[in-house]
């Protein structure tokens, strides 16, 4: 895999890397690569009307992340369900 201008990183665990693909002005793509397996996998395809997506943090398998400055979301991502965590009220 790559990087270029239109890649965002966002954690490295020791083992996985995950990162954000700008792969045209209303899709991006949410990958993460297993060192151990040599494995690139697709976690999430976002469209503008997804939002915008901040601090992705690896935890075990999932991945806690902030959507639109005021959500707190996880994805289990061997089962690939979202779940919101907490909701700014304003």
């Amino acid at each position: 895999f790559e990087f270029d201008n239109n890649s965002v990183p966002f954690d490295f665990d020791g083992r996985k890397l995950l990162w954000m693909d700008y792969e045209s002005k209303k899709k991006r793509v949410i990958y993460v690569y297993d060192i151990q397996k040599e494995e690139k996998s697709e976690l999430m395809d976002l469209k503008n009307s997804d939002g915008l997506i901040y601090h992705m943090k690896i935890f075990r398998n999932k991945i806690v992340y902030v959507k639109n400055t005021k959500e707190v979301v996880v994805l289990d991502t061997e089962t690939a369900d979202h779940k919101t965590l907490g909701k700014a009220n304003n």
